[in-house]
């Protein structure tokens, strides 16, 4: 890939965030302590749900 000037934007994903990156080098986004925090809550939630379903589809089943 070529480009043409010293700085390019890179999207990221399909959430629309937009990084501005200096020719050569590699881009790095920087992620609040909120936002992980909120990803380690919905992970544990996720994690929780899924743990109830398997307790719930094995008393079903047993």
């Amino acid at each position: 890939m070529s480009m043409v000037g010293e700085h390019g934007t890179v999207m990221i994903g399909s959430t629309g965030l937009v990084a501005q990156v200096s020719v050569g080098e590699e881009g790095k986004v920087r992620v609040s302590r909120r936002d992980r925090r909120l990803v380690r809550t919905a992970v544990g939630i996720i994690a929780l749900l899924a743990a109830l379903d398997a307790v719930l589809y094995l008393g079903h089943v047993v």
